[in-house]
């Protein structure tokens, strides 16, 4: 009986330790995502450009895993258009093939003007 009673114990405590280790590794994901907002200026098989309010122009990668919501509906990239404002949630890569090219009024470094490329989750517009 003492037996059962220790793995049961064991059992728990491993249990445990599993949600947490997976909910650390859910909110380190969701940490990496970047907020990109701007104005499609152009649509690829495999990319979006975009503009945003501070006149930089990024490249956005969009992979199967992307996910399209317009007006809170799923959608698809075949349904987005030039001049549609989006909200990107994506994941910074640190391509140097990106099209990153940030207005030479902002000279703030972050990853925006670092010339990172992203990778998209996710597609608000």
């Amino acid at each position: 009986m003492n037996q059962k009673r220790i793995s049961l114990r064991e059992c728990r405590i491993l249990v445990v330790l599993v949600v947490m280790v997976l909910s650390a590794a859910s909110l380190f994901a969701k940490a990496r995502t970047q907020r990109l907002e701007g104005t499609v200026k152009t649509i690829g098989s495999d990319s979006v450009t975009i503009e945003t309010k501070a006149h930089q122009v990024l490249n956005v990668k969009i992979t199967n895993a992307t996910k399209f919501f317009k007006q809170k509906k799923a959608s698809s990239l075949s349904e987005m258009k030039t001049g549609d404002h989006v909200v990107f949630q994506a994941i910074p890569s640190s391509d140097t093939a990106s099209k990153a090219t940030p207005s030479a009024a902002n000279t703030q470094k972050d990853s925006l003007s670092l010339g990172l490329s992203f990778t998209a989750v996710q597609a608000s517009y």
